[in-house]
């Protein structure tokens, strides 16, 4: 990673997760991680009229929250 950031001036393209990969992650159902993106616990993206990502990084925050 760091040839990565010395080559190009910024860091790597940090990864998006799914919901399903975001409810293993916090050990709930994906009916919770819907609601909490409903509610605007979570921050969320919509890539489509059905699909939702969220960036790992929010995911861990909002586990340390």
């Amino acid at each position: 990673m760091t040839s990565q950031i010395a080559r190009t001036g910024s860091p790597a393209v940090e990864p998006w997760i799914t919901v399903q990969e975001a409810a293993r992650f916090l050990r709930v159902s994906t009916k919770t991680i819907y609601r909490y993106c409903a509610q605007g616990v979570l921050p969320h993206k919509k890539v489509g009229p059905k699909l939702i990502r969220m960036r790992l990084s929010d995911v861990r925050a909002f586990c340390s929250s």
